[in-house]
């Protein structure tokens, strides 16, 4: 086992960046993790009090840490705080902070460890690196502290592997195999910022945007799970697509977001393949209803809306295999696209665009497809109904909601 533990990376640390609170220079970069100015003095109280001993090396300055008793002589009152030796050449300068050892008292000790490496990742260093003197800043560990050891032999329950590699990558999300747990695990830049028994997860993400707070965790759960459900649509991957289609159910969070984004075409040629062999395997409701929303997928049911605007009412349309004709007499027999045509034409009205028998989940005999421009028409239909091809043919030919009663004044 090696002797110390080394986190280097380019930049210069002065004092003040040891121990002004609040002042960080990467607020703002979602990409990163050190937003608030406060990971590196905490992570130095934690050290300090859990009395493992390290040294910043950064430029032609040695920074060591300590601990000093303070006693106000107003008040009486004592408090240990942080204190820091700078060594530049042969002078020493000692600087009595105003870091108390006892900051971030609800923090874990690998909290620690984890802002050491968090800072390292986002200023783009290495840990233990060969070539650890061409790095302008180096925080050197004692990695034989039973404290750091025990980091040290869990590394996989804190930290993504540096040699794992991801199964696909799409959008900022990286999207890692889950074979130790079923527990949903979420990483930022290789940190892990949300795990959690009572959520379960196919797979392990990477989000370079997630939402953290001080605390390094995850703040906006809800986010997170669109972006997941964003990348997951971007599978180019076969056998991903199957793994999700035959393991998703209910408690997956794989199961949240698909009204997002959109399907890549390896998940449409997928599905519709299975679709039509009969092998599709039964989907969760939501993953299902994504695929009626999307013309793309042959399913045998579309979600279609009644309207233009996203807050009007999506219908259920189941359409109606129409089987392959057998015999002369089945050749002759009129098509149901036909029968209906006849009937409009009787009323007086010319149906400009194809029609498919369907059976429409709700009060209505008529659904215009807009993205299809095609009219999808009850089984039960009649002769009564016609008007309900005329309103929904004039909604296929303008988004002027007006256009039937205009249509109706220009004739009249």
């Amino acid at each position: 086992m090696e002797k110390e533990l080394v986190f280097a990376n380019n930049g210069i640390l002065s004092i003040m960046d040891l121990t002004v609170m609040g002042g960080s220079q990467k607020r703002g970069d979602m990409s990163t993790i050190g937003q608030y100015a406060t990971g590196l003095k905490n992570a130095i109280a934690i050290l300090v009090r859990n009395e493992v001993a390290f040294h910043i090396k950064s430029g032609e300055s040695s920074f060591v840490f300590g601990k000093e008793v303070l006693r106000c002589t107003k008040t009486n009152k004592v408090n240990c705080v942080v204190k820091i030796s700078e060594l530049v050449g042969e002078s020493t300068t000692e600087h009595i902070t105003a870091i108390s050892v006892d900051l971030g008292f609800d923090w874990k000790f690998e909290y620690a460890i984890r802002e050491l490496l968090s800072n390292m990742k986002d200023e783009g260093g290495a840990m233990n690196p060969l070539d650890e003197e061409s790095y302008d800043t180096r925080v050197v560990l004692d990695a034989c502290h039973e404290s750091v050891v025990k980091v040290l032999n869990n590394w996989g329950s804190f930290f993504l592997g540096d040699d794992e590699v991801p199964l696909f990558e799409a959008h900022g999300v990286k999207i890692y195999s889950n074979p130790d747990s079923l527990n949903l695990t979420i990483y930022k830049n290789t940190m892990q910022v949300f795990s959690h028994e009572s959520r379960l997860g196919l797979f392990r993400y990477d989000i370079l945007s997630a939402d953290i707070d001080e605390m390094r965790t995850l703040r906006n759960h809800g986010n997170s799970y669109g972006d997941i459900a964003n990348a997951l649509k971007c599978i180019t991957d076969k056998s991903l697509v199957l793994f999700i289609l035959n393991n998703i159910t209910d408690e997956y969070v794989e199961n949240s977001g698909w009204n997002t984004g959109r399907f890549s075409s390896t998940w449409v040629e997928v599905v519709n393949d299975l679709y039509a062999s009969g092998d599709l395997p039964e989907c969760t409701r939501d993953l299902m209803s994504a695929f009626k929303d999307d013309s793309r997928f042959e399913i045998g049911v579309k979600s279609i809306s009644t309207g233009n605007s996203w807050y009007d009412t999506k219908v259920e349309v189941t359409i109606v295999d129409i089987p392959e004709p057998q015999t002369d007499a089945e050749v002759k027999e009129i098509s149901f696209e036909d029968k209906i045509k006849n009937i409009c034409l009787s009323k007086g009205l010319v149906v400009n665009y194809p029609i498919l028998e369907s059976i429409i989940d709700y009060s209505l005999q008529v659904v215009a497809d807009e993205k299809m421009k095609i009219l999808c028409v009850d089984s039960s239909f009649t002769e009564e109904d016609v008007w309900e091809i005329l309103k929904e043919q004039c909604r296929l030919a303008s988004n002027d909601k007006n256009y039937i009663y205009k249509l109706y004044l220009e004739n009249n």
